[in-house]
C-alpha cells in the first residue's frame, strides 16, 4: 500500500485498487454498427450548412477587423524557457497520445536544451502565424455517451487526441491571454474558469429560490441542452468573436 500515490500517478493507483478489490470493470460490448458508420455521422454533423451570405459578410468583417489590429509586446514576444517550463507543469502524465504517438511523459521529463529549442520552434510559429501540419491532425476515438444504446452512430462522443507538442503550445498561449480574458469574462460564468465550477451556479440558483420563497415569488429556470454542440461551432465566426474581444493579430 506504500506504493499508492495519486499525485505521482492516479491511473496506476485507480488500477491497483481495482486490483485489490478484485473487481474487473472492462468487458467487451458488441455493437451493430461499424467504425466507418460513426465517423461518416461524425464528419456529417461537422459540415452542417450554413447561410452562405452571412458566412461571406462575416469572413470580410474578420479580414477588415483583423487589418485594424496592433501588436501587443507582451503577446508577440518571444517565448521565453520560463514560459515553457510552467506550461509543462501544466501537462498530465499518463494521458493518450496524439496521432504522432508522443505521450506527455517525453516533453514533461526534457532537459534544458529541448526546452530551449521549443522556445524557439513556437516562436517560428507565432511569428509565421502557421501551424505545422502534424497540429492539424488528431486521432479520433469514440465513446459511448452514458444512458446510451451502442447500436446507432449519434449516440458516440468524439474524443479528439491531439498532439501533446499542440497541447503545450495551446497551455503557453493561453497563459499569455489569460489576464486579459479573465478580466472579460462576466463574473456570472463559472463554467471554464479556474477555481469556478458548475457548483456555483446551483449554488447561486438555490440563493434565488430560497429568497424567492421568503418573499413569496416564484422563481424560473431555463436550461438549455445544445446537441453536438462542440462539434458544430462555427469556426469563423468564433474567430470573430475573438478578434473583436482580443484586437491582436498573431494571437488569431
Amino acid at each position: 500500500m506504500t506504493a499508492l500515490n495519486f499525485r505521482h500517478s492516479s491511473k496506476e493507483t485507480w488500477s491497483l485498487l481495482k486490483k485489490l478489490g478484485g473487481k474487473q470493470h472492462t468487458r467487451r460490448v458488441e455493437t451493430s454498427i461499424s467504425p466507418n458508420q460513426v465517423a461518416n455521422h461524425i464528419v456529417n454533423v461537422s459540415r452542417m450548412p450554413s447561410k452562405k451570405r452571412h458566412t461571406n459578410q462575416i469572413r470580410k468583417r474578420f479580414r477588415d477587423l483583423k487589418k485594424e489590429c496592433t501588436q501587443i509586446y507582451e503577446l508577440s514576444a518571444p517565448y521565453s524557457v520560463a514560459e515553457i517550463t510552467t506550461a509543462l507543469k501544466g501537462l498530465k502524465p499518463g494521458k493518450a497520445a496524439g496521432s504522432d504517438g508522443m505521450h506527455p511523459e517525453f516533453l514533461i521529463n526534457c532537459g534544458p536544451n529541448t526546452r530551449r529549442w521549443l522556445s524557439k520552434f513556437y516562436t517560428d510559429i507565432q511569428q509565421s502565424g502557421t501551424l505545422p501540419p502534424e497540429f492539424r491532425k488528431s486521432k479520433i476515438i469514440a465513446i459511448v455517451k452514458p444512458g446510451k444504446s451502442n447500436d446507432r452512430p449519434e449516440n458516440y462522443r468524439p474524443i479528439a487526441l491531439f498532439s501533446v507538442c499542440y497541447k503545450l503550445l495551446e497551455r503557453i498561449i493561453y497563459n499569455r491571454i489569460r489576464p486579459i480574458i479573465l478580466n472579460i469574462i462576466p463574473v456570472e460564468q463559472a463554467g471554464f474558469r479556474p477555481g469556478r465550477s458548475c457548483s456555483d451556479q446551483v449554488f447561486s440558483l438555490t440563493i434565488y429560490i430560497e429568497a424567492g420563497f421568503q418573499n413569496r415569488l416564484k422563481t424560473a429556470a431555463v436550461f438549455i441542452d445544445l446537441t453536438a454542440a462542440h462539434d458544430t461551432v462555427w469556426r469563423h465566426g468564433l474567430l470573430y468573436k475573438l478578434l473583436q474581444t482580443i484586437r491582436y493579430r498573431n494571437t488569431v
